[in-house]
């Protein structure tokens, strides 16, 4: 037919793997929750980065040019000029290398779901009591993130 079908999974590997033999799926994606950790951590160190090149140039920058020499009476060598721009891109670059030390595969500092929805696919277990989810609501999530819907394999 032409499609080709992924399987997105936070499973173990030799699950999903075997899953996906058996459904006949193309391609299998693996800890999805480790992108997610790693991601919103580059966001956090980017929102990190800006804050203090935006606190740096408030201050550095009408320093260099003058600004707080009639008022104060300050003023700046350029050679301190260059010396502190220097520093601050070795800072940034140094919160960025912080990166490395992330556990992606750590779901302890993880939000927990204060109500998580189990249905027929999204399984977990010992849950008993788990809430039936309408198909409709699953075809209509995934037409709506751009995918072609074509059922619920058994």
């Amino acid at each position: 037919m032409g499609i080709h079908t992924v399987l997105l999974t936070g499973d173990n590997e030799i699950t999903a793997r075997a899953i996906a033999a058996q459904a006949g799926v193309d391609e299998v994606v693996l800890d999805v929750s480790g992108a997610i950790r790693l991601s919103r951590a580059v966001i956090k160190n980017i929102h990190e980065n800006l804050f203090w090149a935006f606190f740096y140039n408030v201050i550095g920058i009408p320093l260099a040019a003058g600004c707080y020499v009639a008022a104060f009476g300050w003023s700046l060598n350029p050679m301190f000029g260059a010396a502190a721009m220097g520093l601050s891109s070795f800072c940034a670059v140094s919160n960025a290398l912080r990166l490395n030390f992330l556990k992606i595969h750590d779901s302890g500092r993880d939000k927990k779901v204060k109500n998580p929805v189990w249905g027929n696919l999204i399984s977990k277990a010992g849950q008993e009591k788990a809430k039936e989810v309408d198909e409709s609501a699953i075809k209509a999530a995934v037409e709506e993130a751009g995918y072609e819907y074509v059922g619920i394999i058994a």
